[in-house]
């Protein structure tokens, strides 16, 4: 059973892991396998009944062995040159979804309603036409989106003029929230130092095992997690480098040294650039502060910090939907998609309460329900 288990972990899940998938098509005959999804979780149940219930060793296994091994070189790594270890797997997998994404674009995978929105906007700002796109009818992008994060991608665009430029620095940034998350464990758990305790026999034999291979970990999760490759894979838009951003943000804000929180506050300002729905995340994470979630070592701070984040993150919103469209002579862009809610910003948020008949079943719809389930 061990040699079965273990010859379709190798088919279905470590050979298109590796090379992306394989596909036969003949007439009356198709097989395609590219998703490892369901491979993962059928075999992941099926070692779990051969470890609990019939006590079968998995570790004869030669995917376990590759797996182990592969493992304990990431741990003493991660343990002997932690920012090495980190920003090298940064560089390795953002450039492996880069090349993913480039791929996709050469088999004529994109979309003009974004790459070539945002392509096209940069091409008429580095030439000298202004921050407007013509494949929307000439307009100031910012009456489509507020994101100005995009303008940081312009020296790039102009010295690489080409969409692939695009593809590859929001794929470089995506990877950087990785190392974030292993330091952000590390200020919540300091305690734990990875991989370095001998005694630790196992992964998960103690809470103190546990814990020491939780914060390696993390990254590896993060880079291999399908929502995050999703937003790399579905074209290029600016609002994608907010999840690193806002990663390195809370670590910054968090950390015990005055000259890193400074950095945060800059950091907190580009994530609040990268979209109008960026004051939402920011609010949240406020929330988060003021309600204690914070390390305990940083709360004096983070406490009061957070309130005021969470009022920022309010006023940033309000000032995108109502101040910058009125500026520019026009209302918010995606007003009519809420039309049914309220015709005012005000109505909208208020709806939940003035019309829950409509909100609530929106809220929890069945395909909402699917997405969240799968994520």
């Amino acid at each position: 059973m061990i040699r079965i288990w273990d010859a379709l972990v190798w088919i279905l899940v470590i050979i298109p892991l590796v090379t992306g998938g394989f596909w036969f098509k003949k007439p009356g005959l198709s097989i395609e396998l590219s998703q490892i999804n369901a491979p993962v979780i059928l075999l992941g149940v099926w070692a779990a009944v051969l470890h609990f219930r019939f006590r079968s060793s998995l570790k004869d296994a030669s995917s376990v062995r590759l797996a182990s091994e592969l493992w304990a070189k990431w741990c003493d790594w991660t343990s002997r040159s932690p920012r090495v270890a980190l920003w090298s797997g940064a560089l390795f997998f953002g450039l492996l979804m880069a090349w993913g994404a480039v791929q996709r674009h050469h088999g004529f995978g994109s979309h003009a309603e974004d790459l070539g929105i945002f392509s096209n906007t940069l091409w008429n700002l580095t030439h000298g036409n202004g921050y407007v796109s013509s494949l929307k009818d000439g307009i100031n992008l910012f009456q489509d989106h507020q994101s100005p994060i995009l303008l940081t991608f312009a020296p790039f665009f102009r010295l690489f003029p080409s969409p692939v430029t695009l593809l590859i620095l929001q794929a470089l940034a995506l990877a950087c929230g990785g190392p974030a998350l292993y330091f952000l464990f590390r200020q919540y758990r300091p305690e734990f130092d990875a991989c370095r305790d001998p005694d630790v026999g196992g992964v998960f034999q103690t809470q103190r095992g546990f814990f020491q291979t939780y914060s390696p970990l993390l990254p590896l999760m993060y880079w291999s997690y399908l929502p995050t490759r999703n937003a790399n894979h579905f074209d290029f838009h600016p609002e994608v480098v907010m999840l690193p951003l806002y990663l390195w943000t809370v670590w910054a804000l968090q950390s015990s040294r005055a000259r890193v929180r400074m950095s945060g506050f800059f950091l907190l300002l580009l994530s609040l650039a990268c979209k109008e729905s960026a004051g939402i995340v920011a609010a949240g994470l406020g929330a988060a502060w003021v309600l204690g979630l914070g390390p305990k070592s940083t709360q004096r701070w983070t406490r009061p910090l957070g309130a005021a984040v969470s009022l920022l993150g309010i006023a940033h919103f309000l000032f995108c939907l109502k101040v910058v469209p009125g500026l520019l002579g026009s209302g918010y862009a995606y007003m009519s998609t809420y039309s049914h809610l309220g015709s005012s910003l005000g109505e909208v948020l208020l709806s939940p309460i003035q019309k829950p008949e409509i909100f609530w079943p929106l809220i929890f719809q069945k395909n909402r329900m699917v997405f969240l389930l799968g994520t």
